[in-house]
């Protein structure tokens, strides 16, 4: 899953779309993260979360890891909440934590710049994490059944 996330997020980098405002992309590298949580178990996906964002410092220094181990942390933990306290569908779950995960990207942006005029862009990127959040959560919501096998049955019986 790790390798698959990896995968996903340099894959994202190298094909992302010129229209595309900046710092907008699709989140193609939650997909493992869901599936470890949905599948394995939230240790799993932690562990995938932290690693992945390691993986970013190396690649690509320390700005960028900041932003991704915040944002994947706080998207972690609100995918969890939800995990374990409603039934919520896949898409709400991968919305929510695209929002989540663009929010924290914000803040540490906020912090780095030494101003909160980062969240003037929080409109943009709220509406980019809800269309990529029903885009990530529709390509889970197809790959869950694929994965019954592997599955601990810890959140949805497929």
């Amino acid at each position: 899953m790790l390798a698959c996330a990896i995968a996903l997020s340099a894959a994202e980098n190298i094909f992302l779309p010129d229209f595309l405002p900046l710092g907008v992309k699709i989140g193609l590298a939650s997909i493992p993260v869901m599936l470890a949580m949905l599948c394995t178990g939230w240790q799993s996906a932690l562990c995938i979360t932290v690693l992945k964002s390691i993986f970013v410092l190396l690649m690509r220094g320390a700005t960028a890891f900041a932003m991704s181990i915040a944002g994947g942390l706080l998207s972690f933990l609100i995918m969890l909440l939800l995990m374990k306290r409603t039934k919520t569908s896949f898409i709400m779950l991968s919305v929510c934590g695209a929002i989540a995960h663009n929010l924290a990207q914000l803040s540490v942006s906020a912090l780095i710049m030494g101003s909160g005029t980062t969240f003037y862009y929080a409109p943009i990127l709220l509406v980019s994490g809800v269309l990529s959040g029903i885009a990530t959560g529709v390509i889970l919501k197809l790959l869950i059944p694929l994965t019954s096998r592997f599955s601990k049955g810890n959140y949805y019986d497929t």
